[in-house]
């Protein structure tokens, strides 16, 4: 945990964004939906890119 606060406190000194974001956690909340769905109806889910 200390490592991920120290490269988010370098991306807000550098002016980069290394690190994870909002976008990537609702990219990754788009995909446990998918599978979940997928799961419950046997179906394959199509995820469109953003």
């Amino acid at each position: 945990m200390a490592q991920a606060y120290r490269k988010f406190a370098e991306d807000i000194q550098n002016g980069t964004s290394l690190t994870p974001g909002f976008a990537d956690a609702f990219k990754l909340h788009q995909l446990f939906d998918a599978v979940e769905k997928a799961a419950q109806t046997g179906e394959r889910q199509v995820l469109v890119p953003s």
